[in-house]
């Protein structure tokens, strides 16, 4: 019986270019197994939207409201930060929906493009979300108690 014996590295003892191989390597680890999303989409749905689907490659997100459109705006300006967009589109749609001349087609046209809106600002934070997960910083935080070989290989 022949026994190998393989030196092993947190990564702290890694070569700088061992180091990027081991995070260029495992760039996806942080979505590939879990579905990264929830939290945000779960977010959406405490505010009164449920996301359909997105793609991220070709900037696209779908949704509906599941509370009135006013609904979603009034429960929007009561639990986000006055910096936020989703503030502050929401305090211009509910700003611009009660105007006493409104006609219903002008009302539905405003829903639809404060729907949409809010939808495009769910996928930027998704957008942002990836970008963090998969960052050489998210990578090497999860990496951190994987052990390597010389080489940046996981062992």
């Amino acid at each position: 019986m022949t026994t190998i014996f393989t030196e092993v590295y947190s990564t702290s003892e890694l070569s700088p270019a061992a180091l990027q191989k081991a995070i260029n390597d495992n760039r996806y680890i942080n979505v590939d197994y879990w579905e990264w999303y929830h939290k945000i989409y779960d977010n959406a749905e405490e505010l009164g939207i449920k996301i359909e689907s997105f793609n991220l490659d070709r900037h696209d997100i779908t949704g509906v409201f599941i509370l009135h459109s006013t609904d979603v705006a009034t429960k929007i300006t009561k639990t986000q930060d006055a910096d936020s967009e989703l503030y502050k589109l929401s305090k211009a749609f509910l700003s611009d929906y009660f105007v006493d001349d409104i006609d219903d087609d002008a009302a539905k046209d405003l829903e639809e493009d404060y729907k949409q809106s809010i939808l495009e600002e769910f996928r930027i934070m998704l957008q942002h979300e990836l970008e963090y997960l998969t960052s050489d910083e998210a990578v090497l935080d999860s990496l951190c108690d994987t052990d390597f070989d010389i080489n940046g290989i996981a062992v």
